[in-house]
């Protein structure tokens, strides 16, 4: 399983690459990332995943959720599977947003500055995957390190 926050807020391309192999029967994979594109930035996230013909009743989920929280940011989710046999469960998702202004509206209508609300929208972006991260004290070393 792989869990991950991307961001790119400086310009620029930022890219991820991963591979899973599945070669014996029932094994599981997950992979679930975030990434966030800011001004002049591009994220791209691909995973290729190759299931093996012994690879029966195996499981394999990509998840990929993009915030483009900037002028001309852009974000691709590119998962690729191969699969050789007929009884793998697989699952992909890619996802891809903006901020929009009807969410800066909403929260605005509620006292909440549009600084402070980009901050939080992002901060809601990062913890999906903060919060998967079953140890309590690395979840709290990273998110200090992203000060959420």
């Amino acid at each position: 399983n792989m869990y991950g926050y991307i961001t790119n807020t400086v310009g620029g391309d930022t890219e991820i690459i991963t591979k899973m192999i599945h070669k014996a029967p029932w094994s599981n994979s997950q992979q679930f990332i975030v990434t966030e594109a800011g001004k002049n930035s591009q994220s791209v996230y691909q995973c290729i995943a190759n299931i093996g013909k012994d690879a029966v009743a195996c499981t394999l989920s990509i998840d990929n959720t993009n915030l483009m929280s900037g002028d001309e940011a852009r974000c691709h989710g590119l998962p690729e599977v191969f699969n050789d046999t007929d009884s793998a469960r697989i699952s992909t998702t890619v996802n891809t947003e903006d901020i929009s202004s009807d969410q800066l509206y909403y929260l605005q209508s509620r006292g909440i500055s549009p600084e402070v609300g980009r901050t939080m929208i992002i901060e809601g972006y990062q913890r999906q995957v903060f919060e998967i991260i079953p140890d309590s004290e690395l979840r709290s070393e990273i998110e200090q390190l992203f000060a959420v």
